[in-house]
């Protein structure tokens, strides 16, 4: 245990990285596809009037 002990925390950020970089990707392929990327987000205001 005592040898496992100091690798745990790079081998849990070896296992993050590449999980973090998968969803970053996937949101901006999904973004891409809608049309929302290069776009003027909307502004708050309209979004609520939009609501009503």
């Amino acid at each position: 245990m005592f040898l496992t002990l100091p690798f745990d925390r790079l081998l849990d950020m070896t296992r993050t990285v590449p999980s973090a970089c998968a969803n970053l990707t996937v949101c901006t392929i999904v973004a891409r596809m809608e049309g929302l990327v290069g776009r003027e987000p909307t502004p708050v205001v309209e979004l609520a009037e939009a609501a009503t």
